[in-house]
C-alpha cells in the first residue's frame, strides 16, 4: 500500500511538472514577443523621428545653398551690369567734357579702355542726338553722320532713331522701356528686348540697348552740368547671351542652370539660356524663380539645380539615419529578445532544480524506506509458496504468483532509481571487457521474445552472422539496450513488430531499433531523456514505468563514449540509433 501510495505521488509531481512545461512553453512565445515588440516599435518611431528631422536638416542646408547660388547669381548680374553703366557713364563724360570731341579721340578712348575684350557682349556704343528737321547738324566735323552706326569706333550723330530705340518713328520721345519714357528717364535705362537685325546694326541676335540722357556743360563753363533740353543719348547694345554666359560662366558640368526671361515677353522666349538647363531639368532637378529689377527694367531669372549640390554624403544622411535606425531597433529589440530568453531559461532552470530536488527527495525515500520492505515482502511469499506456513491451496498460490510478480516489478523499480543515484553520484564504474554484442542482442531478444509474444507482437532481429567485437561493461550496456527494446514494445500496439539491426564498420557499430508504435511529437523528443520523465499517450497509462528506464539508457551509452540518436513520426513508429565505439577504453 505504502509503494503504491509513494509510486503515484511520484508519478503525479512528475506530471506536474511536465505539465507544468509545457504551459510555459505555449507562453513563451507571447512573453517573448510582447515586450520585444513593444521595444521594437519604440524604436522604429524613434528613428522615424530621426529621419524626419536629418531630412528636414538636409531641405534647410539645400535650400540655404540654392538661395547661396541665386543670390550669388544676381549679384553677378549686378555687378556687371554696373560695369557697362561705368563704360556707358565714361563715353557720356568724354562726349560732355568738350564741345568737340573728333572721331580719332573717340577711337582711342575706346582702345584705351579696350572696351570689347573687358565688356563682353557689347556691341556697340554711340550718341542719339536729336536733330531737328531740315536743320543743319551742331558739329561740322561730324554733320556727314547721316545713319546710326552701332561700331564703338565712330561718334554717332542722327536725326532718326533706331528702330531698336522706337517704333520706327523718328522722334526719340518714343524709346520705351519697362517703365519710363525718354522724356522720364533721368538716369541710365535698360530697354526691353531688342531683336538686333540688319540694316540698324551690322550684327544680329537677342539683346537689349542700355541708354543714358547726354548732359552737357554751358559754353562758357560757368554753368552747372544739367540735363540737356533737346533729349540726346548715349546708348550700348548688348547681345545678352554673351552678356550673362561670360557673366555667370556656367558649364555642362555646373551644378546649376539659369533661364532669364524679359518680364514683359513672358517666359516663351527667354533671353539667355546656360546649356545645361534642361538637362538638368530631365532629371528631375529642383527649381526656383527669382526677379531682378535694375535699371528699370525687369527681369525673370528660372533656376534648376542638381541634386548633387551637397554632395554625396549630405543626401545619404536621411537615408543613413533611416537604416542606420532600423538596424539599430532590430539589434536593440533582438538583444532583449535574448535577454527574455536568458530570463526564461533561468526561470525554467530553477523550475528544473525544484523538480530534481523533489526527484532527489524520492530516490532518498525509495532507497531508505521502500528497499528494505519489498524485499521483505518477497522473502516471505516465497516461504508459503514453498510451504514453510503450511500447505497453500491452488488458488492461493495463483495469488501469491501475481503478489511475487508484482513486488518484483517494484523491486526492479527500486533498483533502477538506486542505480540512477549511483550515476548522479558518478558512483558506476564500469569494467570494460571485450563483448560479442552480437551475441548478446541474440541473447537478449530472446529474451524478450517471451514478452513479445505475450502482447501478440514480435522481435525481429538483423545482424552479422560473424561475432561483433568491442569493449564494453556487459551488464550496464545490457540495461541500456533492455530498456531500449522493452520501450519500444511497451509503445507499440498488438500485431506490430519490432526491428533490431546491428550494423558495423571500422570505427563504430550502430544499433538500430526500430518500431511502429504510437510515436512521439517533435517537440516531446527532448523529454525522452530527463530523469522521471514520461509522455503522455494512448500506451502510458497502460503500462508500468518509472520514467527512469532511458535516462538510464542515455547515461549508461554516453559512460561508453557513444551517442543516441531518436527520430518518430506520430502515430507510424520510432526509431533509436545507439552509436557505440568499436573500440571502448574507459577513463
Amino acid at each position: 500500500m505504502t509503494i503504491h501510495v509513494l509510486a503515484t505521488a511520484r508519478y503525479t509531481i512528475c506530471m506536474y511538472f511536465v505539465n507544468a512545461r509545457k504551459k510555459l512553453q505555449s507562453h513563451t512565445l507571447l512573453l517573448h514577443l510582447v515586450p520585444t515588440g513593444a521595444v521594437l516599435i519604440t524604436m522604429l518611431v524613434l528613428t522615424l523621428f530621426s529621419w524626419k528631422n536629418a531630412t528636414q536638416a538636409y531641405n534647410t542646408e539645400r535650400s540655404a545653398s540654392m538661395h547661396d547660388v541665386t543670390t550669388n547669381v544676381i549679384d553677378k548680374i549686378t555687378d556687371r551690369l554696373d560695369e557697362y553703366r561705368i563704360a556707358l557713364v565714361s563715353a557720356k563724360a568724354l562726349y560732355a567734357a568738350s564741345n568737340k570731341v573728333t572721331d580719332t579721340e573717340w577711337q582711342n578712348y575706346f582702345k584705351i579702355i579696350n572696351a570689347k575684350d573687358n565688356y563682353a557682349g557689347l556691341q556697340g556704343i554711340g550718341i542719339a542726338q536729336h536733330v531737328p528737321k531740315n536743320s543743319a547738324s551742331k558739329r561740322d566735323d561730324h554733320s556727314k553722320e547721316q545713319g546710326i552706326y552701332t561700331s564703338i569706333s565712330i561718334v554717332n550723330y542722327a536725326p532718326k532713331l533706331p528702330r531698336r530705340l522706337g517704333k520706327n518713328t523718328a522722334d526719340m520721345r518714343t524709346i520705351k522701356t519697362t517703365s519710363h519714357s525718354t522724356e522720364q528717364i533721368v538716369d541710365t535705362t535698360i530697354t526691353n528686348t531688342v531683336q538686333f537685325a540688319k540694316p540698324d546694326t551690322p550684327f544680329t541676335g537677342t539683346g537689349f540697348s542700355m541708354i543714358s540722357p547726354l548732359h552737357k556743360a554751358d559754353t562758357d563753363g560757368s554753368s552747372p552740368v544739367t540735363k540737356t533740353s533737346n533729349n540726346d543719348f548715349v546708348f550700348a547694345d548688348f547681345l545678352s547671351n554673351e552678356v550673362f554666359q561670360s557673366t555667370l560662366n556656367i558649364t555642362p558640368d555646373t551644378l546649376y542652370g539659369v533661364k532669364i526671361y524679359d518680364h514683359d515677353s513672358g517666359i516663351t522666349n527667354p533671353i539667355y539660356s546656360s546649356t545645361n538647363f534642361n538637362k538638368l531639368l530631365d532629371n528631375h532637378a529642383l527649381r526656383s524663380s527669382e526677379k531682378l529689377q535694375l535699371y528699370g527694367q525687369e527681369w525673370n531669372i528660372d533656376f534648376v539645380f542638381s541634386s548633387d549640390m551637397l554632395g554625396k554624403s549630405a543626401r545619404s544622411r536621411p537615408l543613413g539615419a533611416l537604416v542606420a535606425g532600423i538596424a539599430l531597433s532590430v539589434m536593440l529589440s533582438g538583444l532583449v529578445l535574448m535577454l527574455l530568453i536568458a530570463r526564461t531559461k533561468s526561470l525554467a532552470h530553477n523550475k528544473q532544480k525544484e523538480l530534481q530536488y523533489a526527484k532527489d527527495e524520492l530516490l532518498s525515500l525509495a532507497s531508505h524506506q521502500l528497499r528494505t520492505p519489498a524485499t521483505s515482502v518477497k522473502q516471505y511469499i516465497g516461504m508459503i509458496l514453498e510451504g514453510y506456513s503450511g500447505k497453500v491451496s491452488r488458488q492461493q498460490k495463483t495469488l501469491l504468483k501475481k503478489a511475487y510478480e508484482s513486488n518484483e516489478r517494484q523491486l526492479h523499480i527500486i533498483n533502477d532509481i538506486l542505480y540512477v543515484a549511483k550515476i548522479d553520484a558518478k558512483g558506476i564504474v564500469l569494467t570494460p571487457r571485450k563483448l560479442d554484442i552480437n551475441k548478446l542482442l541474440r541473447d537478449l531478444t530472446q529474451e524478450l521474445s517471451i514478452t513479445a509474444k505475450d502482447n501478440h507482437q514480435e522481435i525481429l532481429l538483423k545482424s552479422p552472422a560473424k561475432p561483433i567485437n568491442i569493449e564494453a561493461d556487459e551488464h550496464s550496456l545490457r540495461m541500456a539496450l533492455e530498456n531500449i527494446i522493452n520501450n519500444a514494445l511497451k509503445y507499440s500496439r498488438g500485431g506490430t513488430k519490432v526491428l533490431v539491426s546491428l550494423v558495423a564498420n571500422k570505427e563504430n557499430v550502430r544499433i538500430i531499433v526500430k518500431d511502429e508504435g504510437v510515436g512521439i511529437d517533435a517537440e516531446d523528443i527532448s523529454l525522452l531523456f530527463q530523469r522521471f520523465s514520461r509522455i503522455p499517450n494512448e500506451l502510458s497509462r497502460q503500462s508500468n514505468g518509472s520514467g527512469i528506464g532511458l535516462y538510464l539508457s542515455d547515461q549508461l551509452v554516453a559512460m561508453h563514449k557513444g551517442s543516441i540518436d531518436v527520430k518518430s513520426i506520430k502515430d507510424k513508429g520510432t526509431t533509436f540509433t545507439i552509436i557505440l565505439p568499436k573500440i571502448f577504453i574507459a577513463e
